[in-house]
């Protein structure tokens, strides 16, 4: 009797400190946020879940139980996702953007930013309900760009989408005769510290500078002086020429750790160029006949702006971030390359 009484006392401890064990060990477990219809959030891990309330193990409050019917949220989360005081703030501002483009995630209320950068400073503001407005400048405070966004959000928070322009003006260089801007929409995928996009747009240009904007009248072939004038060939019409080409972009962000993300960001124009040339030709084909010989030339023209770097977040009010970016000019065989050294800070209103 001793005997079964020992060994009942025995398994009954060891079953005991199993449970203590599973209960209490959470490094195994998969961390949540748990946000309650108030917006009030915990950080742990879920220990069980009656139906109606779960038992929650955070690192501030110990365990603690929430009532199903207050729960607006449960999502699981990474270690790299939780900052320095323990809490997750996933839809901070600089999540909303890359280096130069955004994403489709929106600017939430309150989360005003200002971002400084080699060339000039710029500030963004959310006026709610996913709409936010900025002021892109350089230190000279010409030329300035307004950007507009739009974030629509979808039944999974995986997946958002947005619409957004950029609109510039050459300020007083050039006395406001210059413009430009793209118009373009978005989709992310993913999460705030780890996501995905694809844009498209169109993109227009007009530096604004008066002068002789030529334009060909004729077909592409041999007109000889004897029936044609130069005015009867091409004329100077004098309008200002505008450059105008789709835009796609490619962006992305992968968190490496609590402090440090990888971003990559670009904006890439593809077209077809056509360039009409007019020449001088004497003993056309050894006709002995002189006048006018056009040809157009049309080639691809593409253009790359590519930005991969890296984004320092030293708190949630302010990060750093350098990109080693580069752009590329190709029409044809032609191509041309240069660097554009970036870095920028973040700060939080």
């Amino acid at each position: 009797m001793k005997m079964k009484t020992f060994l009942l006392t025995l398994l009954m401890i060891v079953g005991g400190f199993a449970y203590c064990q599973t209960g209490s060990d959470t490094t195994k477990q998969e961390l949540k946020v748990i946000t309650k219809i108030d917006g009030t959030q915990y950080v742990g891990v879920i220990l069980s879940d009656d139906g109606r309330e779960v038992l929650v193990e955070t690192k501030e409050l110990g365990k603690i139980y929430i009532p199903k019917t207050a729960i607006k949220s449960i999502t699981a989360v990474g270690e790299e996702d939780i900052d320095e005081v323990g809490s997750y703030d996933p839809e901070g501002p600089f999540t909303t953007r890359y280096y130069f483009t955004t994403n489709a995630l929106p600017l939430e209320k309150g989360d005003d930013y200002a971002m400084i950068h080699l060339y000039g400073p710029e500030v963004h503001f959310s006026l709610g309900k996913g709409f936010s407005a900025g002021i892109m400048t350089t230190w000279g405070a010409s030329p300035f760009i307004v950007a507009l966004k739009k974030s629509f959000r979808t039944k999974n928070e995986k997946v958002n989408f947005s619409l957004a322009t950029l609109i510039g003006s050459s300020g007083y260089f050039n006395t406001f005769r210059g413009y430009g801007g793209i118009g373009f929409g978005t989709v992310t995928f993913g999460t705030p510290a780890n996501n995905f996009s694809l844009s498209a747009g169109y993109g227009y240009i007009d530096p604004g500078f008066q002068g002789g904007g030529r334009e060909v009248l004729v077909d592409d072939g041999f007109y000889s002086d004897e029936n044609y004038e130069w005015s009867d060939i091409q004329t100077y019409n004098g309008k200002r020429a505008t450059f105008q080409t789709p835009v796609f972009q490619v962006a992305g962000t992968k968190k490496l750790g609590k402090k440090t993300s990888l971003i990559f960001d670009s904006m890439i124009s593809l077209k077809m160029s056509e360039r009409r040339d007019v020449q001088n030709v004497y003993n056309y084909q050894n006709t002995g006949q002189s006048g006018y010989l056009v040809s157009t030339d049309r080639k691809v023209q593409a253009m790359f702006f590519l930005m991969p770097g890296i984004r320092f977040q030293k708190s949630p009010k302010n990060a750093f971030q350098v990109a080693l970016a580069g752009c590329t000019y190709i029409r044809g065989n032609d191509a041309i390359a240069f660097p554009v050294p970036q870095c920028s800070w973040f700060f939080k209103f």
